[in-house]
């Protein structure tokens, strides 16, 4: 008689289904065990880089640049030393108003190339988007040597102009800057139209400039009268002015900068003619050609002024004033603070001011910028009479309590050739 072992006495019964389903699991997870190493030998891995940077760009160009670039590519791959198969070496330098990037890639593995070297020209005004798109194609013109024996079907080819020569290197600009800006105070309100003309000289140790301006202003103000009643007055006054200003570099993180100012301002009924002159020493943070032009500076000034005025006697002037500082760029625009305090060198406590100013700049063409400008000042002091202390108009010692400016302004600039950055000394301006 035929046993049935799943019937056997000590034993639990077989289930022949269970069975069944296990040996097709085990089936399924090795067929796909094999599937996943052969599709592991035929897709190779990326080429594994190794990222070194040197130089000083004026822009983030490496490791944030090219390293971003390198990650976002899903045939190449950032590694340390010990498992990179090349080794990228990127270098920028400084020729004129242009950053020129090189690339040296050196291949580590007996099959790869040995070296290949290339240069990349990018303008450090230009957006991030535009600089990377320069960068991208340079990257992919140096690693394609690299890329092609591992996956050729990754590459495509497209020409395009060379690159130009930079010219002769020459560290003069010219600029022409239009503005307006308006001021409200408590009792009055004034409207400014300018114009200026600056020359400017720059290395990388120190800057020169000579500056010729023209300004016209309408004033409205309300006064009362002797009768009680208010009055308003409208008048309108011009300005020609002329300054001398410089900074040098005395040591890396300090500078001695100074300026001479003239003004002659006619109004219906007046003309004032003022020849101010100041001189400090500044520290600054960052270095006077940093490469993204940041600033955190501190100045110190002392200066003086004479003063005449149609139907006054010549007065005189002796003030100080310390200045904070600081700027930053992100991405093409410029944003940037000051504060300020002046006082009067013989009675600072009594006769001082406190100002506040912020601006945006962004470059809106090759050669045209926009500028921004919103200021806050407070000023304690007498205003101008025979034989007494007072400050200059552009100092604002007028005894205001409070004034706020907001201004625009347009600058067309023809940038120097050298593409040196001098940043020192900013309250000269």
């Amino acid at each position: 008689m035929p046993i049935d072992a799943s019937r056997a006495p000590g034993r639990a019964p077989i289930d022949q289904p269970l069975i069944h389903r296990a040996c097709a699991i085990l089936l399924a997870i090795g067929a796909l065990g094999a599937t996943r190493a052969h599709a592991d030998e035929a897709t190779p891995s990326p080429v594994r880089i190794e990222l070194r940077c040197d130089g000083g760009s004026r822009s983030a160009v490496c490791p944030t640049f090219v390293r971003g670039l390198i990650e976002e590519t899903s045939v190449l791959a950032i590694a340390p030393q010990a498992t990179a198969e090349v080794t990228l070496f990127v270098n920028t330098v400084a020729i004129g108003g242009t950053d020129r990037v090189h690339f040296r890639f050196v291949g580590r593995a007996a099959d790869m190339v040995p070296q290949v070297d290339l240069d990349v020209d990018i303008d450090p005004r230009a957006s991030d988007d535009a600089q990377r798109a320069l960068l991208r194609r340079g990257l992919a013109r140096g690693v394609a040597r690299y890329v092609e024996p591992r996956f050729p079907d990754a590459l495509e080819v497209t020409l395009g102009p060379a690159r130009s020569n930079p010219g002769v290197l020459s560290p003069w600009d010219v600029s022409l800057r239009l503005g307006a800006f308006a001021t409200r105070t408590r009792d009055s309100a004034w409207a400014t139209g300018r114009a200026d003309v600056t020359v400017k000289h720059t290395t990388t140790t120190a800057w020169q400039a000579l500056d010729v301006s023209a300004r016209g202003y309408r004033l409205r103000w309300t006064e009362v009268d002797g009768t009680g009643l208010q009055k308003t007055t409208i008048a309108t006054s011009s300005e020609v002015a002329a300054s001398a200003r410089g900074a040098f570099q005395i040591a890396p993180h300090w500078s001695v900068g100074a300026r001479a100012f003239a003004v002659q301002a006619r109004s219906e009924t007046s003309t004032r003619a003022t020849v101010d002159g100041e001189a400090g020493i500044e520290w600054d943070a960052y270095r006077a050609d940093d490469p993204r032009g940041n600033q955190l500076a501190v100045a110190y000034l002392v200066g003086g002024a004479v003063d005449r005025v149609t139907g006054y006697e010549t007065a005189y002037a002796a003030y100080q004033r310390i200045v904070a500082h600081g700027s930053l760029r992100i991405d093409r625009a410029y944003v940037g603070l000051q504060a300020s305090i002046g006082a009067a060198l013989h009675d600072p406590a009594t006769r001082h001011a406190l100002g506040v100013t912020t601006y945006l700049s962004l470059p809106v063409g090759p050669h045209v910028d926009l500028s921004l400008q919103w200021s806050m000042s407070r000023s304690i002091g007498p205003g101008f009479a025979p034989g007494i202390w007072y400050t200059p108009p552009q100092f604002g010692f007028d005894d205001q309590p409070l004034d706020m400016d907001a201004a625009v302004s347009l600058t067309f600039h023809g940038d120097r050739t050298n593409g040196a950055r001098n940043d020192r000394f900013t309250a000269l301006d």
